[in-house]
């Protein structure tokens, strides 16, 4: 899903609920490890096993790697839900515009093809938003 016209597409409804945990960190690569570490956390109230968990780590890395890059500076606000089955990711962050064909962003569009069951890039309104959505059985491609 991408579309740099409008703003930015609304994610599954299901990413916010009353279990979400909101994590605002600032544009800065040595934090990642630590939302990475929250993601695994939060997965493991789930019905998610070790290798589902390590794809969201990995998910949640290139999403939070997409938002740096593509972010100008400002703090990154990412939203984080294990609700039922299903783990949900969805972070912004302020942007110029951008071209989300980048060879960048080709490869974040790659990695969560391979470890999420949806997913999205979207930029519009000087706003990034990234999510993902993961299944706790069959997941992934």
């Amino acid at each position: 899903m991408i579309d740099a016209t409008a703003g930015p597409a609304p994610a599954p409804a299901e990413l916010i609920g009353p279990d979400t945990i909101r994590i605002t960190f600032p544009n800065d690569p040595k934090w990642v490890r630590t939302v990475r570490l929250a993601a695994a956390g939060i997965a493991a109230t789930g019905p998610f096993d070790v290798e589902t968990i390590d794809d969201l780590r990995i998910a949640v890395d290139e999403l939070c790697s997409a938002l740096i890059d593509a972010g100008t500076g400002v703090d990154i606000r990412l939203d984080l839900t294990c609700a039922g089955d299903a783990f949900f990711a969805s972070g912004t962050t302020a942007t110029e515009e951008l071209e989300l064909d980048s060879e960048r962003f080709t490869l974040s569009r790659q990695i969560l093809s391979v470890v999420a069951d949806e997913f999205g890039l979207d930029v519009g309104d000087h706003q990034i938003r990234c999510w993902f959505r993961r299944t706790g059985d069959a997941g992934g491609q």
